[in-house]
């Protein structure tokens, strides 16, 4: 027979779980002159590293000789790409400058904006499968006889996939050794050695060397017949030489998006935020040149740098800034607002005089039994004095507002006190709107000293010592919360109220240092009330250690109006809990969710006196006290639970 039809099945295990099979179907034909001429299909299988799977077809041609060997082959994937991995990264580039204020040329200027570029880079990691063509052309070289065979062979390849850009070619070549009959008892039998190299711009150098051992199988005796084949017919038998693997490699695509956010960076001047007054200059100095600061004019911060200073009167529209202090500007452009802080520590100062439009910032002030700071005889809009310590040596005022003044605000917060006989005050000519007191520390001082104010708001105070949280005269709209105070055992008055046109008083404590009784105090005290036309509010209240835990006294011009207590706590009081005692006619009283807790009653009663109004209310609880009621209201009740018996009601 001159032809051959064959079939050719490869598999191969590779390191990191790689594996590949080929199954091929040939056909080879004898002619004269030594030639096989052959062609072959195959069909290709691989799972890679990375977990993909291809397959391809094979073609291939080739033309065998005893001396020479001429071979062409092409492969085909049919799936050419997998996506083996994902990633996204963001870059940004560029300057913003978010809102800062900062001393530059002898003013305060304030920097923001600028842009600011983000990229978005995704990028898409596949494995591609690429279709391509080799060949080779062989010789055998003679070593004399017939036992050893020796063949070199050269060749190239080219390989493309249209996602990636450069193409894989490049030469190759092989050696092979083939010692037969091997095994004499073994006819037919191959020990072959190869050796092959290979070059190309994206997998560069490669080199293989292996070893074969040809055993053919058959009936017996068809061994003896191959032996006894020509050498053209010993080469039908040849294997297919061609590229085993599916040609692989990895290739990283990207595609990024860019966003360009932000302003045009800008350099511009600014206002007090607390007065609204603007900066057109900045002085900076000492506590001994702040008198001689305040010549300048109006439109300037003085900043201050440690030292002392003795008296000092600021300027219309002029702000005082102590080292080591926060304020906040705003931007006269924007309208930003940001904090701006100087450099330095407190001075000292002996006393202030403010101005219209003060602001008063990072000071120490040591007032020697006068007064702290004055505020008098203005027409403004606004005052403010912030972060700042007041200490009298024993007596003296930390504020004081009078004479005539017309003022839309007065805004004090974050300071301290000591050692004043009272931290703010202010006189009956006082006229001040909008009064805001936030976040003071008092210590061996009393409170307030108000009288004619609209719209007073104090909050968050702590106070330990002194006798009184303060008295509060002839003003509307009253709001204090928050306020904890532990006096010095006296018999001044807790907290003292007289022709208050409307209150709201929330989550205070009036308490006495160590919890001492004191005997002859008041917790809450109305005097001289003209309370008809506002509603007075106490919500959350507690008083211990007195002698009377809320009282409206009888030698009142005025008479209360609406009046609510709720959600409070009287403890350890010597005579009554409430005693109300010159109510309007018709006036309502409410008394709810109430804690009374030993009251030892003078006149056998926590509540005492309703006399005229008209009372409701539930929910208090009494603990350790006698006779809950020793005078009825006009109509109504108030509901108890008395730990001496059931839920009453008084009457």
């Amino acid at each position: 027979h001159n032809s051959l039809v064959f079939t050719e099945i490869r598999g191969n295990l590779f390191e990191e779980d790689e594996q590949e099979g080929n199954l091929a179907l040939g056909y080879r034909q004898m002619f004269s002159g030594g030639w096989n001429l052959g062609a072959f299909a195959s069909l290709d299988a691989r799972h890679t590293s990375f977990g993909s799977n291809f397959s391809q077809v094979a073609l291939g041609l080739e033309a065998l000789h005893p001396f020479w060997d001429i071979r062409v082959n092409g492969y085909l994937p049919f799936d050419d790409d997998e996506v083996v991995g994902r990633s996204t990264a963001i870059g940004i580039a560029g300057t913003t400058f978010a809102p800062t204020a900062s001393l530059i040329n002898n003013n305060v200027f304030l920097t923001s904006g600028g842009f600011t570029t983000t990229t978005t880079t995704n990028s898409v990691t596949r494995e591609l499968a690429f279709d391509g063509i080799d060949g080779e052309v062989g010789a055998k070289i003679p070593l004399g006889g017939d036992k050893l065979d020796l063949r070199a062979y050269a060749g190239a390849f080219y390989f493309k996939h249209e996602d990636f850009d450069d193409a894989i070619t490049g030469p190759k070549a092989r050696l092979e050794l083939s010692i037969k009959e091997i095994i004499p008892e073994w006819s037919g039998s191959r020990l072959t050695f190869e050796t092959r190299a290979q070059w190309d711009d994206v997998r560069d150098d490669l080199y293989e060397a292996g070893v074969r051992l040809r055993l053919p199988f058959g009936s017996e005796g068809s061994g003896a017949r191959y032996a006894s084949l020509s050498a053209q017919e010993q080469r039908m038998s040849d294997r297919v030489e061609r590229d085993i693997n599916i040609v692989t490699h990895v290739a990283t695509t990207q595609k990024s998006s860019s966003v360009t956010t932000g302003s045009p960076l800008i350099v511009e001047n600014v206002e007090d935020w607390a007065t609204g007054v603007d900066f057109d200059q900045t002085v900076v100095t000492n506590g001994a040149g702040i008198a001689a600061a305040t010549g300048v004019g109006p439109n300037t911060l003085i900043i201050a740098n440690g030292g002392v200073s003795g008296p000092v009167a600021l300027g219309a529209d002029q702000t005082l800034q102590g080292g080591g202090s926060t304020i906040f500007v705003r931007g006269l452009m924007t309208g930003l607002v940001t904090d701006f802080t100087a450099s330095g520590v407190r001075p000292t100062i002996s006393s202030i005089a403010a101005a219209n439009n003060s602001h008063i910032a990072g000071v120490n002030i040591a007032s020697a039994g006068g007064i702290g700071v004055t505020i008098s005889g203005l027409t403004t809009d606004k005052v403010a004095i912030e972060q700042s310590s007041f200490d009298g040596g024993g007596t003296g005022l930390g504020v004081l507002v009078d004479n005539n003044v017309a003022i839309n605000a007065v805004q004090i917060f974050n300071v301290e006190a000591s050692n004043l006989d009272y931290f703010v005050a202010s006189t009956a000519s006082a006229n001040v709107t909008q009064m805001t007191i936030h976040s003071a520390t008092l210590t061996n001082t009393n409170g307030f000293a108000i009288n004619g104010a609209t719209g007073l708001e104090i909050s968050g105070v702590e106070q330990t010592g002194g006798d009184t949280i303060g008295f509060f005269q002839g003003m509307s709209d009253l709001r204090i919360l928050h306020y904890y105070a532990s006096l010095d055992v006296s018999n001044q008055t807790g907290l003292g109220l007289t022709g208050i046109t409307g209150a709201f008083i929330n989550d205070v404590s009036i308490d006495t240092i160590g919890g001492v009784m004191a005997p002859d105090r008041t917790g809450i005290n109305i005097r001289n009330a003209n309370l008809d036309s506002g509603d007075l509010v106490f919500d959350n209240v507690r008083v211990s250690n007195a002698q009377f835990g809320f009282s409206e006294a009888v030698d009142g011009t005025g008479k209360v109006g609406n009046l609510t207590i709720r959600n409070s706590r009287f403890e350890n009081i010597t005579r009554s809990g409430l005693v109300l005692q010159n109510q309007d006619a018709g006036s309502n009283v409410v008394i709810e969710n109430n804690t009374f807790n030993n009251v030892a009653n003078l006149s056998g009663a926590v509540f005492f006196d309703f006399l005229g109004s008209d009372a409701s209310g539930g929910g208090n609880v009494l603990t350790n006290v006698g006779i809950a009621c020793a005078a009825n209201p006009a109509t109504g009740s108030v509901g108890y639970t008395q730990d001496l018996g059931p839920a009453v009601t008084c009457p």
